[in-house]
């Protein structure tokens, strides 16, 4: 006997970007609660859990067991064993795939083939309303997280994948490390 087995294009990208090399120059808009959003601009590369990226002069990265945060102010570079909240939060799409478990889930394709996902929230108390992804030729190209008191969206440009992954690690000779591991 043959099963198939048809996977919703939320399920096809997640398991994508478990193999795959995602890499995105992207902006980032956080509007909290009767403000004018912040936009800022950055560059990501994904793989699974395993990010690093760049924005404001920030850089971040998570290798699977240590989160970095390097801070150019404080000429600082932060190491720590992140909680599952601090990875939603620093990765959109980390975010979307931790939420499919608590969501009821609907797909919709429009005219030009993207793919809307909208998530929303059941049987457990949460401040976000929902969360929207667009998917466009089997690439995110779109996160909105819709909180009660804020909204982020991240929109991706020119996502693509890359053959070679990076080491996922931040490595700055002469700063401050705070190592709180």
């Amino acid at each position: 006997m043959i099963l198939f087995v048809l996977l919703s294009a939320l399920s096809t990208l997640l398991s994508s970007l478990e193999t795959n090399i995602l890499q995105s120059d992207f902006s980032l808009s956080i509007q909290e609660q009767g403000q004018a959003p912040l936009t800022t601009p950055g560059k990501v590369t994904m793989q699974g859990e395993s990010f690093i990226g760049q924005s404001r002069g920030y850089e971040v990265a998570y290798d699977g067991a240590t989160f970095y945060l390097y801070d150019p102010d404080a000429d600082e570079l932060m190491l720590s064993k992140p909680r599952k909240e601090t990875l939603m939060e620093s990765n959109p799409l980390l975010f979307v795939k931790y939420m499919q478990e608590v969501c009821t889930i609907r797909e919709t394709t429009s005219k030009d083939g993207t793919i809307t996902v909208t998530m929303v929230p059941q049987g457990v108390p949460m401040e976000t309303a929902h969360v929207i992804l667009k998917i466009k030729k089997e690439m995110p190209s779109f996160v909105e997280i819709k909180e009660s008191k804020r909204i982020t969206t991240l929109r991706l440009k020119n996502p693509h994948y890359i053959s070679t992954a990076p080491a996922f690690k931040i490595s700055k000779p002469g700063v401050y490390i705070n190592d709180l591991r």
